[in-house]
C-alpha cells in the first residue's frame, strides 16, 4: 500500500522532449533548471510536465478532446473540462497545455543552488550524460563525445536550452546564454 501526502505546491516545468524520454526511461535522475521560480522550490513540491500538442482533426463538442504528444506521438483522449475552451485542430506549444492533459508528475526531493562549472562526474551522469566507449555522449546531438562527463554536460545544456520548445510547437524559441547559477531538483517520478 502507498500513502502520499498531497504535494506542498504544483508547479509546471517544461523539458527538453529528449530529457522527458530519457526520465521515463529512468535514466535522468535529476534536472537542472536556470529559472527562478525553481531556487524556490521544497522538497514534497511537485512539478508537472508540460509537452507540446497537437489535436489532429476538428472534434465535436462533448466532454473529451483527442490530443497527441508532440514527444512521442502518442495519443489519448483527455476530458476537457467546459471552463476551458476547447482549441481547434492545430499545434499547441507546451505553455498552452493544461494541468489536466499532463501524463508526467515529478515530486521534488532535494533542491540546492550550485554553478554549472561546479557540476561533478556523478551528477553529470545522472543529469543524462550517456557513458560511452571513449569517454562521455551528449544525448541531445550525435557524435559529441568528450573525456569528461561534465563538458558533455555543458554541452547538453546548451543544446537543450536552444530547443526548449518541443518539435511539434513549430518554431523554436529564442535562446538565452546559460545563466551563471542553477538549481538541481532531485526527485522521484509520482506514481500514475
Amino acid at each position: 500500500m502507498i500513502i502520499q501526502a498531497e504535494p506542498n505546491r504544483v508547479l509546471p516545468i517544461i523539458l527538453n522532449p529528449e530529457i522527458q524520454r530519457r526520465i521515463v526511461a529512468g535514466r535522468v535522475r535529476i534536472v537542472h533548471q536556470t529559472d527562478k521560480r525553481y531556487a524556490r522550490l521544497d522538497p514534497g513540491d511537485a512539478l508537472w510536465v508540460r509537452e507540446g500538442l497537437t489535436i489532429p482533426h476538428r472534434q465535436a463538442g462533448g466532454d473529451w478532446l483527442s490530443i497527441v504528444y508532440c514527444g512521442d506521438g502518442a495519443r489519448k483522449d483527455v476530458r476537457w473540462p467546459k471552463v476551458i475552451a476547447r482549441p481547434s485542430a492545430d499545434k499547441l506549444p507546451p505553455r498552452a497545455m493544461p494541468v489536466h492533459a499532463s501524463r508526467l508528475t515529478l515530486i521534488v526531493t532535494s533542491v540546492r543552488e550550485m554553478r554549472l562549472q561546479q557540476i561533478s562526474e556523478d551528477s553529470a551522469v545522472a543529469a543524462g550524460v550517456d557513458m560511452e566507449l571513449g569517454g562521455f555522449a551528449n544525448p541531445l546531438r550525435q557524435n559529441q563525445v568528450f573525456e569528461h562527463a561534465a563538458e558533455a554536460f555543458g554541452r547538453m545544456w546548451v543544446t537543450a536550452r536552444r530547443s526548449r520548445s518541443s518539435a511539434c510547437a513549430g518554431r523554436s524559441s529564442t535562446t538565452r546564454a546559460p545563466a551563471k547559477r542553477s538549481t538541481s531538483p532531485s526527485w522521484d517520478r509520482a506514481p500514475p
